[in-house]
């Protein structure tokens, strides 16, 4: 049987300061190891938010500006 994992990547346009695509790619890398689909939602301002639709839900950090504009918005 196959699995698949749904991942909410919250503000990822916004909220990727430190590379945080990087945490993105290693979480594909090891789900296709484990014969597991991975989907990967880019979540945005204005952007409904359903978390029972998504088993893992992730955001980075990012630069005063753009954590101000984001905290505005959740």
């Amino acid at each position: 049987m196959k699995y698949s994992l749904n991942l909410a990547h919250l503000y990822g346009d916004l909220l990727n300061t430190y590379g945080d695509i990087g945490n993105i790619l290693a979480l594909r890398y090891y789900a296709k190891q484990m014969d597991t689909d991975l989907k990967v939602d880019i979540i945005s301002l204005n952007q409904e938010f359903n978390p029972e639709k998504y088993d893992i839900a992730f955001f980075g950090g990012g630069q005063d500006y753009e954590q101000m504009i984001v905290s505005k918005d959740i």
